[in-house]
């Protein structure tokens, strides 16, 4: 579910940045922040976090570096959810 949903949240955030809408992208922001908080996943929560205050300011200057920054940390956990995720089903 968290993968599925974090991929929709990303695509969404990619356009909403595109389409410069900035409050937007702090809600989205926001409510990728408290998925990946709620996870434990401290680094994406912290980009969240950068971006929805960039985006609360009005500001869309970073974001692409802040969605990069995402998308690679995003990447970067799913082998490890896909294990944890495989490792529980075995003991169901």
């Amino acid at each position: 579910m968290f993968v599925r949903d974090t991929a929709e949240r990303l695509t969404r955030l990619h356009g909403l940045a595109t389409q410069q809408d900035s409050n937007a992208v702090e809600r989205e922001a926001h409510s990728l922040k408290g998925s990946c908080a709620n996870l434990g996943v401290e680094r994406m929560a912290a980009v969240c976090q950068q971006l929805e205050a960039e985006a609360e300011a009005g500001s869309l200057a970073s974001t692409k570096e802040f969605l990069k920054r995402l998308d690679f940390e995003f990447e970067r956990l799913k082998p490890l959810l896909f294990s944890r995720t495989e490792i529980l089903r075995r003991y169901r």
